[in-house]
């Protein structure tokens, strides 16, 4: 039952912060006071208006229970509160006082405003209550009075110079009960229907305000709206602010911003139409909606759509531009089946979301937008005029086709982008089912973002219409692409395109699929081109690349390479469209790579190479030879002829892909190339002798003057032998040089690629010459090894005596722009391993240090040159130098400096992973680490620059000499070197990592550092060192210090705690460090000051900022004793610890709640999932079971001797509020086999049974999902003695169940085996007798059940628990006796109650704390009932029933059972 807690903050601030193993990051320390504030708004009560202890001469208070009326132009009001200038004080009104149009009125009471209905003689009057302004939590009711088709008249309720606040209680626009006439629907013929006069409420020129939210000072209130059926209301303001209300709106309700500049309506409150809310609601001005919002149906414009042939207008008429938003504390939503947007921009804002249904922007300048962080879904899409623009999520799904959509002749798209003027962009996600871009007139979709489609058609029958995929991030998977007509897809910028189904050209199409952009990026499966194309349509590489897996099936050019960086890769077959068999793809300009299974046919020239580069295998240029060749010499230089190369062509250069090939079939190879192309390279990084060894060392050059053996300067090209060290030798030498320039004509002209280099070694008495390395504007990569994890790179040695050699230093020196490389960049490549026993000098150029684990003796960087740990990627660098420039850590690497060289100032620069927001995964685990320091004045280990790219992941170790602290710090946290998944834990926020992360124990820091953004201190683990003086020592010395300091994760031990004030300090800085900013704890129960450097911590009440939390008790003794630390050996100290520093993150009331009941929940999971219950559910069923068998009450005869009887039950049981706010159910199933022998002589029977069973079920009602899987088994002796009138009954039993609890919430996955045993003893008595054919039999008994529960292990760990339950179940069994066909019948039925006492309830008590839970698990007195039928013949006995159990804590329970016995 153990939860590991993985306690991680909210989102890092940019200031200075304190982490440790468990913690992550700080909310400021303000935050923990709104748990605090909310507790006490939830307390405060109600809202209400109240009389103001003074008023103003024109002020009316309208107290509880007072009425005032207006109808028609008469008053009635008596108790109005008048205030009385001259004594200042309020007084009482005259009776039936009008309100004047100067009033400002204060209403806890009610108010009614109606029309006065006619009366004899007398016309209907409307009324109007003019005043000058209201407060309201009472009752404002406005009645109309008798319909009317026009004219009606109506009521109104106006604020004529001040604003109208209705801050809680009911707003009522009536019908008149007693009109005496009623609406009705309009005619067949369309005559107008018959409506009531129109009511309103309205501030002329002031705001309303509808309900009352919640703040630190004042609790939520809210208003009731009710509109009756076919009433029309208004509510208008300069704005309207629907704050907390809610509504039944049964008519037609229209709320109206007025004001001059900008008016609005903001929704905050909810609404959903339907049943008992099912009117028409127009919400007229700019509308902004913040609460959650459902609606059947919407227009987005200045009038609904006609309801006429079978189209039903809109429920929701929205006229004003219109906005859905959320904030990070609240999100919200907005739900309706059709939208239309006809006018104005509707815009789903961040954090909320909208399923919008079906809609369709068609109205001209119109506008759907969906920004960052907001979400929007659609059942179907249509934007026929006007914009949309997604910079957040759309989902557009793919809708079922009805069979007569299915059968029409043109298709159903869920997504149709359409006609002239409109402007679609995809910033950030759009999800659609099928797309088509164009249809009469121009029409774009630009993709910056992502898109996802299963297929999009991109066609224009009169204008143009292009997928534009476009952005450094942008990207479009689609399962299906059409190009018809004049459609096109362009692809630029970097931008990626994926097809994972076909791409098919139309016989019509003349758009082409055009990549352009430097980085673009396009792979296709299949490719069609229609054949006999009447198009001139093709897939044109200008720059970036495109691959091609599947068939490529072309006219002649269908696929063009045309561009000095445009690349396409073939890995499929390539076809004829038609009867064009040439040049079905071209390279012009660019690379083509055909990959190792591509096959380009047998035609002669398929492909046209006119310039470019060529990538192909050995194989592919090797087959369809031409046959017609008979001169061998000649068929020694013959390529594959669909590469239509018959004569050499100077532009062209190929390249052989292999990566393993023989040296002979290298040199054959070459003799081929250089016959047809400029010149040949090869990919290889292996190759292999004439037997097939592979070889492990070659000379660089030629060994030997005339007939050289195959070395690495054979290739004449780039180089890539990974597995290959390169021996440096002098041309046409054997001789090992000492010197190698990497990119000129002396050396080595080409970029080389080996696992390492090997240079001379020397003679014992000779010395030894260093080895030097230059790297000239070329690349120079030591790959090392796969396995040696101590491989040298730079092999140069000098012989210490006669057997033994050395290492001797080496220098590598990168200038012109050249660049080093240590590892392999491919990939998916294996790691490699190397030592590098080298000065490196960037003096011009870079290093790179890939894949893999390298060590280098040191490095120096130049402002010309810098180094990169790349992903997956770990340097340590024994001495790190330089005047400039800087290492820079990217992905996940890891760069390790044992030492600075001294009155340096290389930099080193933290980049990383960048956390977006609207996803759940983010890198960590990039760390810099500086051994500890051992001196004020160390200056090898003295913090230089440090920087970091602002938001990115990353992570910064100082101050210890291993990866222990970094390395537990992730482990805690969930962390690895790959992919966090945050929605495992609540907990797990990882955003916390968008800061550059110090881990410190004792840092100095030079002068010149300011370090702001970054987290310092690891609390809970520092011991702080002391001085001379046993003073504490500064944890950092010098340097500048600036921001919010934070300290997370303290705990009672690194503090010196003062007796006298309770107050706990830690020195952070000395006296020359420069410190600005205040200091926050990340921890509820702390808070704390800065002081001359000092930290001061002062610990809080726990009830005050944890209110109701049930373990506050422990958590206020742990923080008083200093016990608290979050990587304490006790389990439940360090969960307090952790559960505190949580809350500290937590921003409202319901987040701390939901945490401390799934805290509860999941501790208390046995109880909840009914072990306890199991138990005693179980027992009862056996106990009826012996119970049916010593009954008396169905009149059948029992034969003496022994009787063999089996019972089966099956029971569902529940009761939903046993435990308080909460219940169980349970479903058990078992069977029971007895034997008892009757003593006729005695008239009495004495047995025992057996029973065995499962059962399964949980908790009803918790926060938490709790399973209970449950087996029992149980052992009972019995007996009955029957006399003439009493019948008494016996058994002793006992009964052990094993619950297998399992749980699982936001606290974590909760599991355990509770195992309980009941021992019980029952005596009872029956009393029958018959009324007329009737047996009643009444009876009564008591129960004795001793309940032991086993204490559970773990984090949670509890004590054993036991009940002493009594029960005295009381009733009269009613039953009859007939006889057919030798069968002897006996129908009964029962009625029980079953009251119980003695230990009623469970308590939970944790081991190694003072709380305990105490919850309810035996119902007081419930009442079963019980149907049966027993039925006799012969020695068989044969019985069905069915029992119901009621009871209170909504108890329901029903048992079935069936039993069979035989008497010998």
């Amino acid at each position: 039952m153990n939860k590991s807690f993985k306690v991680v903050f909210s989102k890092a601030r940019s200031a200075l912060m304190v982490v440790n193993e468990a913690t992550s990051s700080i909310q400021a320390k303000g935050t923990k006071t709104v748990i605090a504030a909310a507790a006490a708004a939830m307390i405060a009560g109600g809202a209400v208006a109240a009389q103001p202890d003074k008023g103003a001469a024109t002020d009316v208070y309208i107290g509880t229970g007072v009425v005032h009326s207006l109808t028609g132009d008469a008053t009635t009001s008596k108790g109005n509160q008048i205030w009385d200038t001259t004594k200042q004080v309020w007084k009482t009104a005259a009776q039936d006082a009008k309100l004047e149009r100067t009033s400002t009125v204060i209403l806890d009471g009610t108010l009614n405003v109606g029309v006065q209905l006619k009366e004899g003689g007398t016309a209907e009057a409307g009324a109007e209550l003019s005043i000058a302004s209201l407060k309201s939590t009472g009752i404002v009711n406005i009645t109309a009075g008798n319909a009317a088709a026009t004219g009606a008249s109506g009521a109104a309720v106006k604020a004529i110079t001040g604003k109208v606040d209705l801050l809680g209680g009911e707003l009522n626009f009536l019908a008149n009960p007693n009109a005496t006439t009623k609406a009705a629907a309009a005619s067949a013929g369309g005559t107008q229907a018959k409506t009531y006069g129109a009511l309103s409420l309205e501030s002329t020129t002031g705001n309303v305000t509808l309900g009352q939210a919640a703040t630190t000072n004042q609790a939520a209130s809210v208003l009731a709206v009710k509109v009756d059926k076919d009433i029309s209301a208004t509510i208008k303001g300069a704005n309207v602010n629907v704050t907390n209300a809610t509504f039944a709106n049964e008519g037609a309700l229209t709320i109206q911003a007025s004001g001059q500049s900008n008016p609005t309506v903001k929704f905050a409150s909810d609404y959903t139409q339907g049943t008992g809310n099912s009117g028409k609601l127009d919400v007229i001005g700019a509308s902004e909606f913040t609460g959650n919002v459902k609606f059947d149906s919407v227009m987005v414009g200045t009038a609904r759509t006609t309801a006429a042939n079978n189209v039903v207008s809109e429920s929701v008429l929205l006229n004003g531009n219109v906005t859905v938003q959320g904030t990070d504390k609240k999100a919200a939503s907005f739900a309706t089946g059709k939208l239309n947007i006809m006018s104005g921009t509707f815009t789903v804002g961040g954090y909320a979301t909208a399923d919008l249904g079906e809609v369709a922007v068609s109205g001209a300048d119109t506008s759907l937008v969906v920004n960052a962080s907001g979400a929007a879904t659609a059942s179907k899409m249509t934007v026929s005029k006007g914009k949309l623009t997604v910079a957040g999520d759309l989902t557009v799904n793919k809708a079922a086709d009805t069979p007569a959509v299915a059968a029409a002749t043109d298709p159903v798209y869920d997504l149709t982008i359409g006609t002239t003027g409109n402007t679609v962009s995809v910033s950030g996600s759009l999800t659609a089912g099928s797309v088509l871009i164009g249809t009469a007139a121009n029409a774009d979709l630009t993709v910056s973002g992502t898109m996802q489609a299963d297929s999009v058609t991109v066609q224009a029958d009169t204008g143009a219409a292009t997928l534009i995929v476009s952005g450094a991030k942008s990207s479009a998977t689609i399962g299906a692409l059409n190009l018809n007509k004049s459609g096109k897809v362009s692809v630029v910028d970097s931008g990626a395109v994926v097809v994972t189904g076909d791409t098919v050209f139309a016989k019509d199409s003349t758009g082409d699929f055009t990549v352009n952009g430097t980085g673009a990026k396009v792979s296709l499966q299949n490719v069609t081109f229609a054949k006999d194309a009447t198009g001139a349509s093709k897939v044109n590489v200008q720059s970036g690349s495109v691959t091609i897996d599947g068939t490529l099936t072309a006219n002649s050019g269908s696929l063009t390479i045309a561009g000095a960086t445009a690349a396409a890769t073939v890995n499929g077959k390539v076809v004829a469209a038609g009867s064009t068999k040439t040049g079905l793809v071209e390279l012009t300009q660019g690379t083509l790579t055909l990959g190792s299974t591509a096959d380009i046919g047998t035609e002669t020239g398929a492909v046209k190479l006119t310039a470019g580069k060529l990538e192909a295998a050995s194989a592919l240029l090797l087959a369809n030879q031409d046959s017609t060749v008979t001169d061998e010499a000649a068929k020694k230089k013959l390529l594959n002829k669909a590469l239509g190369l018959s004569l050499k062509n100077a532009n062209l250069s190929i390249t052989v892909t292999d990566e393993k090939l023989s040296s002979d079939q290298i040199v054959d190879l070459q003799t081929r190339i250089n016959d047809k192309a400029s010149g040949a390279a090869f990919a290889v990084t292996a190759i292999t002798d004439s037997t097939g060894k592979e070889y492990t060392e070659l000379f660089l050059r030629d060994d030997k003057a005339t007939s050289p053996s195959f070395n690495i300067s054979t290739l004449a090209g780039d180089v890539h032998l990974k597995n290959i060290d390169a021996k440096v030798n002098t041309d046409k030498s054997t001789t090992l040089a000492s010197v190698l320039n990497v990119g000129v004509a002396d050396g080595f002209a080409h970029n080389l690629g080996v696992q390492s280099l090997i240079f001379e070694t020397t003679a014992p008495s000779t010395g030894a010459t260093n080895a030097n390395v230059t790297v000239d504007g070329k690349m120079l990569t030591l790959y090392g090894s796969l396995t040696d994890t101590a491989k040298e790179l730079i092999q140069a040695y000098e012989y210490t005596d006669t057997t033994s050699k050395k290492v001797v230093p080496t220098a590598v020196t990168v200038k012109t722009g050249g660049t080093f490389v240590l590892g392999d960049d491919t990939a998916g490549a294996a790691q490699r391993y190397g030592n590098l026993n080298a000065e490196v000098t960037l003096t011009s150029g870079s290093m790179t240090v890939n894949n893999g684990v390298f060590t280098v003796k040191s490095l120096k960087t130049t402002p010309q040159g810098s180094a990169t740990v790349a992903e997956n990627a770990n340097l340590t660098l024994k001495s790190l130098a330089g005047e400039g420039g800087a290492v820079t850590v990217a992905g996940n690497g890891v760069l390790t400096v044992e030492s600075r060289a001294a009155a340096v100032n290389a930099g080193v620069t933290l980049t990383g992973s960048h956390v977006d927001d609207k996803h759940t995964k983010a890198k960590v685990a990039k760390y810099f680490r500086l051994a500890e320091a051992t001196s004020k004045t160390d200056a090898a280990t003295t913090l230089g620059t440090v920087t970091r790219t602002a938001g990115t992941a990353t992570q910064l170790v100082v101050g210890t000499a291993d990866d222990s602290v970094l390395t537990k710090f992730m482990a805690d946290n969930q962390y690895t070197y790959d992919y966090v998944d945050v929605t495992a834990d609540p907990f797990s926020d990882i955003k916390h990592v968008d800061s550059a992360t110090l881990i410190a124990t004792n840092v100095n820091v030079a002068a010149s550092t300011e370090m702001t953004g970054l987290t310092v201190f690891d609390m809970g683990s520092i011991v702080v060192e002391k001085d001379q003086l046993g003073n504490n020592k500064a944890i950092v010395r010098g340097g500048t210090v600036s921001g919010e300091i934070g300290l997370a994760n303290v705990s009672g031990k690194s503090l010196t705690w003062d007796a006298k004030t309770g107050l706990g300090s830690v020195q952070l800085f000395d006296g020359t460090t420069t410190q600005t900013g205040g200091i926050t704890i990340g921890d509820a129960m702390l808070d704390g000051t800065l002081v001359n450097g000092e930290a001061v911590v002062k610990v809080q009440n726990a009830e005050e900022v944890m209110p109701g939390f049930f373990l506050n008790k422990d958590m206020q003794r742990i923080y008083d004793e200093h016990l608290f630390d979050a990587a304490s050996s006790d389990a439940q100290i360090a969960m307090l610890t952790q559960f505190s520093q949580a809350v500290n993150g937590m921003t409202s009331m319901g987040e701390f709640k939901a945490a401390s009941q799934a805290l509860e929940e999941g501790s208390n999971s046995a109880v909840l999932g009914g072990a306890y219950n199991a138990a005693l559910d179980a027992g009862e069923q056996f106990n009826k079971a012996l119970d049916r068998r010593m009954t008396v009450a169905n009149g059948l005869n029992r034969a003496e001797g022994f009787t063999l009887w089996a019972d089966v039950i099956g029971t569902s049981n529940q009761a939903k509020k046993l435990y308080g706010n909460s219940g169980y159910d349970l479903d058990l199933y078992g069977g029971v086999l007895g034997g008892d022998y009757t003593f006729a002589q005695y008239d009495a029977t004495l047995g025992a049974a057996l029973t065995v069973g499962t059962g399964s079920g949980g908790s009803k009602g918790t926060a938490t999902s709790i399973d209970n899987d449950v087996d029992f088994v149980g052992f009972s002796v019995y007996g009955n003695k029957r006399c003439p009138i009493v019948n008494s009954k016996f058994d002793l039993g006992y009964m052990q169940t094993k619950s297998d609890i399992s749980a699982a919430n936001s606290m974590g996955n909760w599991s355990s085996d509770v195992k309980a045993k009941a021992f019980t003893f029952g005596f009872g008595v029956e009393l029958p007798t018959t009324v007329g054919i009737v047996n009643v039999t009444p009876h009564a008994g008591i129960r004795y059940t001793r309940l032991d529960v086993e204490g559970r292990d773990g984090l949670f760990g509890t004590d054993d628990d036991k009940l002493n339950v009594f029960q005295a179940p009381l009733g009269v069994t009613f039953s009859g006796a007939f006889e057919t066909s030798g069968w002897n019948l006996a129908p009964t039925f029962d009625l029980s109650v079953v009251p119980a006492f003695g230990d009623k309830d469970a308590t939970t008590k944790y081991n190694g704390l003072t709380t305990e839970v105490i919850t309810r698990v035996v119902d007081s007195s419930p009442v079963q009932a019980t149907l049966g039928l027993s039925a006799q013949k012969d020695a068989f006995t044969f019985g069905i029933n069915y029992t119901l159990g009621a009871g209170s804590d909504e108890r329901q329970n029903h048992s079935f059972n069936a039993n069979v016995r035989y008497t010998f």
